[in-house]
């Protein structure tokens, strides 16, 4: 099973070969802390250099296997930042996993290092508006950015969280100082993170337990104020090849600038929408072309005032 796992993690380095740190914006950063040596890649568009007035700030966690060059390439959220006008952070995480609260992996501050990738980028540009810093991540970077927002609310103004839920131990311990936005994107078929709950990625060993999608929106529901019944839209069904539909649930009544939303991909795996099927269906499930996840993410952010 280990050896399964190295191949896959060994077929995602392939896939993302290539990278090159000579894009224009795009710069690689080292900081030491609690004794660890942590590197983050900070892009800033020409657009945003040019530009006067502070600039919003989003930072993208890979998931568990990964590293920050490979979400950075797969998503393309630099073409995003370009388009939007945004500053954004791709923090590496040691030996490719972060400390979510699961017991196993335990003893990094990983907390503590993006706050101070942050810091650091808020000093090096002197353009953030701190009114604006946003997290995302996929899976293992869901799960990191649910607990930056249970942690750190006062510096995050929202979160949005690609195949991930809570944990057992982040729903035990979360207690957010604020209501803080909260976007989920789960695919109802996902063979790692299951939609409904329980062991991740059971096939790979033991790696703890997800609640259930509907307990994890429940948690931000009683938390951001909102009402008990949200609204669902049926998406357009704009790839009708992939035998998967899209609903949006939205909770009305939520408190200000604390929105609650969930992409509910009906069929769909542990994926993110609008790329590349980065791994075969038999390990990750279906992705869809129904929706673009970055401009959803893009969207929701620019949705909070």
């Amino acid at each position: 099973m280990r050896r399964r796992t190295a191949l896959i993690a060994f077929a995602v380095c392939l896939l993302f070969a290539g990278f090159a740190e000579a894009e224009e914006g795009l710069s690689r950063h080292r900081l030491t802390h609690n004794g660890l040596e942590r590197t983050y890649l900070r892009y800033v568009p020409p657009s945003v250099q040019r530009a006067d007035g502070p600039a919003q700030l989003v930072v993208v966690l890979h998931g568990g296997g990964g590293a920050a060059r490979f979400i950075m390439r797969h998503t393309r959220f630099n073409r995003l930042a370009d388009d939007s006008g945004f500053i954004a952070l791709y923090p590496d995480g040691l030996n490719r996993h972060w400390n979510d609260g699961r017991v196993k992996y335990q003893g990094v501050d990983d907390v503590g290092f993006i706050t101070e990738a942050i810091k650091q980028t808020v000093t090096d540009t002197g353009r953030i508006d701190n009114r604006r810093i946003f997290v995302a991540g996929m899976s293992n970077g869901g799960f990191m950015s649910q607990r930056l927002a249970c942690e750190q609310a006062g510096l995050f103004a929202g979160m949005a969280v690609v195949t991930a839920q809570f944990t057992e131990e982040l729903l035990a311990s979360c207690n957010p100082s604020r209501p803080l936005a909260a976007l989920y994107i789960n695919g109802t078929e996902d063979p790692l993170i299951p939609y409904d709950g329980g062991a991740i990625a059971p096939k790979w060993g033991p790696r703890g337990t997800v609640t259930s999608t509907a307990a994890t929106t429940a948690f931000w529901q009683r938390h951001n104020g909102c009402g008990g019944t949200p609204t669902m839209t049926l998406l357009p069904d704009l790839d009708t090849t992939d035998d998967i539909r899209v609903e949006q649930h939205d909770w009305p009544g939520c408190e200000q600038n604390a929105p609650l939303r969930l992409y509910r991909i009906v069929g769909g795996g542990h994926t993110w929408p609008g790329k590349k099927q980065y791994l075969p269906e038999a390990v990750i499930g279906r992705t869809t072309g129904d929706i673009d996840a970055n401009r959803l993410i893009d969207d929701f952010f620019r949705s909070v005032q």
